[in-house]
């Protein structure tokens, strides 16, 4: 009988895996020039990291970057591609980019010049079957000048199936406004429909794809005293106005669909009374399809933000949707706020040498709202995140699903949670934590850089180092 339960036990035991952590080599990264840094292309013998260069001046450089590392994080090449321009006057932007598909990354950006009067925008494909990048031209405009180009905007839908560039030319004041709509199939990069139309009286305030393929413009009114947004779709055989209620100012919308439904999540300023009730306490929810309010919320969870970092919610500039998950019938938004940390000089406009102060913007608190399927809110939690992250290096929190739960990385200090678990913070019970310190060379998470591989069970991790170096982190049999 003991014998018989020591085999049973040393079965038991060896069927047990051990959840263990491998570091690969440090390797050159500089955050105040690489931006944008994500993992791509991945598979179960390469990992790639993808970022972005655009740095004017005399010593300028405008890159696509990719690194790819082995199995054990080793690297072992980087690939890089200059954008495409017109010549030494050529300023420029990075627009975005996605993954195709398993081999291919693709990247837009755009390029401009007075010398010449155009503007020109290209797609830039990296393919890993090759190791080769080729880029074609998308879309050209005449311009006035490098300081009146005229607005551009490129946004991907939720699901990820359509691209859009939304350019609006330079034009004087009380004359209308031309905007040019072009949007692609993601998975060959082909235009699926463009179409152009003009408005009088209001300019561009944001810009969003929705996941049949049409556009949404959040337009404002012209002036000081503007309170009410215009909701505008676009689509390929016009426009039109959705119906919205008035006095309210929106914030970035976080388009998405139900079933075949679309609708879109965003924060507003209530100004029913002629000044502001207060930023980022409002919430709603809005049926697209149906071109109504389904759900209008006031959120307390922001007020906690002075309890917890010592800044007023007053000072709170941004709330960013970063991720909308749907479980269990309800609707969970991961937020990331941002906060004014003072002001810093910076460029009038790429190339400039004149500079303006502008606020420096940091992370702050990140919080999940926990909604109904009609948007009405139930829960909401303030996590325990590292508060005064900069944009250049990480974000406040970064999201990953695994083997279909998601993960929530809130940084070095405070590790990797469930949403089931956020209501016991104060609990180590489902904490995992890598016993990173900041104030040694073991680095900080650069918290939204993170893999999961399902085949491997391996959750990959980046960390940086105070040498503007960057090494990649394997946690072994996750979740264990």
């Amino acid at each position: 009988m003991k014998q018989t339960l020591v085999i049973l036990l040393l079965t038991f035991f060896s069927g047990l895996q051990a959840q263990n952590i491998s570091y690969g080599d440090k390797f050159p990264f500089n955050p105040e020039s690489e931006k944008e840094a994500q993992f791509v292309l991945a598979d179960n013998y390469n990992t790639y990291l993808f970022s972005q260069i655009n740095e004017h001046g005399m010593q300028s450089q405008h890159d696509i970057i990719l690194r790819k590392f082995d199995q054990k994080n080793a690297l072992v090449d980087t690939f890089s591609f200059e954008f495409p321009g017109m010549g030494a006057s050529t300023l420029y932007n990075f627009l975005g980019m996605y993954e195709r598909n398993e081999n291919q990354v693709v990247a837009y950006t755009h390029g401009y010049t007075g010398k010449t009067d155009k503007m020109e925008v290209h797609e830039i494909v990296f393919d890993k079957t090759t190791d080769a990048f080729t880029s074609r031209l998308v879309f050209t405009h005449a311009i006035e000048s490098n300081s009146k180009s005229g607005d551009l905007s490129f946004r991907i839908s939720e699901n990820g199936h359509f691209a859009a560039l939304v350019y609006t030319p330079y034009a004087k004041r009380k004359e209308p406004k031309n905007t040019i709509v072009h949007v692609y199939n993601t998975t060959n990069g082909d235009e699926v429909w463009s179409n152009e139309v003009v408005f009088d009286d209001t300019t561009e305030k944001h810009v969003a794809v929705t996941n049949s393929g049409n556009v949404l413009l959040v337009r404002i009114e012209k002036g000081f005293k503007a309170e009410t947004n215009q909701v505008i779709e676009v689509t390929s055989a016009g426009m039109k106005q959705l119906a919205f209620p008035e006095k309210t100012a929106l914030f970035e919308p976080k388009v998405f669909s139900i079933g075949s439904q679309d609708y879109f999540i965003a924060f507003y300023e209530d100004k029913s009374f002629g000044v502001s009730a207060g930023k980022f306490n409002r919430l709603l929810m809005y049926s697209i399809t149906d071109q109504k309010v389904l759900n209008d919320n006031k959120v307390e969870a922001l007020t906690q933000y002075k309890s917890l970092t010592d800044f007023s919610p007053a000072e709170i500039t941004d709330v960013k949707i970063s991720e909308l998950i749907f479980k269990d019938e309800s609707i969970y938004l991961v937020l990331e706020s941002m906060y004014k940390a003072g002001t810093v000089e910076k460029p009038m406009y790429a190339g400039s040498s004149a500079t303006i102060e502008q606020d420096l913007i940091k992370y702050g608190v990140g919080y999940v709202l926990q909604m109904d399927m009609a948007g009405k809110v139930m829960n909401a939690t303030t996590l325990k995140t590292s508060v005064g992250m900069l944009p250049e290096i990480s974000n406040s929190l970064g999201i990953i699903n695994v083997q279909g739960d998601f993960y929530i990385n809130t940084g070095w200090y405070y590790g990797l949670y469930k949403p089931s678990q956020l209501n016991d913070l104060d609990d180590e019970y489902g904490r995992k934590l890598f016993g990173y310190s900041m104030l040694s060379d073991y680095g900080v998470f650069v918290n939204q850089l993170m893999h999961y591989s399902p085949d491997s069970r391996i959750l990959k991790l980046a960390r940086y180092h105070r040498d503007n170096t960057m090494s990649l982190m394997d946690l072994s049999n996750f979740p264990n």
